[in-house]
Order: structure tokens, then C-alpha cells, then sequence
């Protein structure tokens, strides 16, 4: 998690957000989105501690409108990149037209304003882009969570595993700790795959022995 959030309860900023963590020889080093962070001994009870945390703070987080809000502020950057893109535009066409300038020099004489506004506009819409991305992944993780661990686990099928990460750059067990390395696209997928995996539940059985009932003796 790179983005925190503000606490419903407290009308501030959530404190102590975990940003990842990570084993380092017998050590668990736990880092906090504000660039704090802490040591634990390293083992299972503190490992499962530390993600039922991060589970719970992505959920306050999917449920304290910032998905929402940051979607609203996205938009209306677009929207402003658009305006900023047309008057830009149409100041040139207007120039140009009017013989005021040549095609060359048009850099010199277009409005440092505009210019700088789209600058502005565009450093801050990549920003708010990247958070945006970051908060439709994880709340796709939340709603999937329980299906892909199942699906994980089950012995419905030797191929699972592969079925489940079909399409996608994963190869390991997904944890809410793994979201941050994997893409949008990725976590999207997944939940495709499972709908698919879902749909054709008992269509398909592993052979045992395998057969090769395609070639005639």
C-alpha cells in the first residue's frame, strides 16, 4: 500500500498504515507508508498478525470513500487537460491564421500560462492516476480474497494453480502483501479466471493414468 487515507472515526489521517513487509534473515521488518518502520522477530504467528493488519487497513480504506473521491478528482483533471489542450489549440490556429506568427516560432508566442497550467495539470493527474490504479487493485483483491485462497487450496485440479495465474505475471501464492509488485491488469485477470474456473466447475476431471485417446492404434 503506497496511499493512505482518512480515518472515518477520527476525521484524520489513519496513522501506522503498513505499507509492506519483509522477511530479512530471522527478522520481519514491517514499513510504514511514512517512511517509519519496525523489526519483529520473524515467524508465523507475527507474520499472519502483521497481514490481517494490512487486510483491515485496505478495507477502512475501500470504505472510507477515497476510492470514490480520488476517482471524482481524476476526472476532473482529464477534464481541465482537455480544456487546457483545446485553448492551447485554438490560440495556435488563431495565430497561425492570422499571419501574426510563423509555424516555427508558434513555442514562443503561445501563452506561458497555458502552458504552464498543462504542465501542472498533467503532473498532477499522473499522480492521481497512479493512486487511483492503486485503489481499483486492491479493492478487486478485497472482493476476490476468499475465492482465490479457496481455489488455491483446493485439489479440484492439478492445473489450478495455473488456471488461477493464467494471463497474468504471477507465479506465487497472493498475499495482500504481493498486490503493490503486480498490476492493475493483473489482479483483474485473476478475478477473471476464477469466474471462468467457476462456470466450468465439474466439466473437466485430470486423467489418471494420462491417456492419449486422440491417437487410433
Amino acid at each position: 500500500m503506497q496511499y493512505g487515507y482518512i480515518d472515518n472515526e477520527t476525521g484524520a489521517e489513519a496513522i501506522a498504515i503498513i505499507k509492506e513487509i519483509k522477511e530479512i534473515g530471522n527478522e520481519l521488518v514491517i514499513k510504514f507508508v511514512d517512511g517509519t518502520h519496525r523489526v519483529e522477530d520473524l515467524n508465523d504467528a507475527n507474520v499472519e498478525a502483521a497481514l490481517a493488519i494490512m487486510e483491515k487497513q485496505a478495507k477502512e480504506r475501500n470504505e472510507s470513500g477515497e476510492k470514490e473521491k480520488t476517482t471524482k478528482t481524476f476526472q476532473t483533471l482529464n477534464a481541465i487537460r482537455t480544456v487546457i489542450a483545446s485553448s492551447t489549440a485554438a490560440t495556435t490556429v488563431a495565430l497561425l491564421a492570422t499571419g501574426a506568427v510563423q509555424e516555427n516560432n508558434i513555442l514562443a508566442v503561445v501563452p506561458i500560462a497555458l502552458v504552464a497550467a498543462g504542465l501542472v495539470t498533467e503532473v498532477k493527474r499522473r499522480k492521481v492516476k497512479g493512486k487511483k490504479e492503486e485503489l481499483d487493485k486492491y479493492a478487486c483483491f478485497l472482493e476476490i480474497k476468499d475465492e482465490y485462497e479457496e481455489l488455491y487450496d483446493s485439489k479440484k485440479s492439478a492445473h489450478m494453480v495455473d488456471n488461477l495465474h493464467a494471463g497474468t505475471e504471477i507465479n506465487e501464492f497472493l498475499t495482500i502483501n504481493d498486490i503493490d509488485k503486480y498490476s492493475k491488469e493483473d489482479i483483474l485477470t485473476i478475478a477473471r479466471n476464477i469466474e471462468n474456473i467457476k462456470a466450468l466447475d465439474g466439466v473437466f476431471i485430470d486423467s489418471q493414468p494420462k491417456v492419449n485417446n486422440l491417437k487410433r492404434k
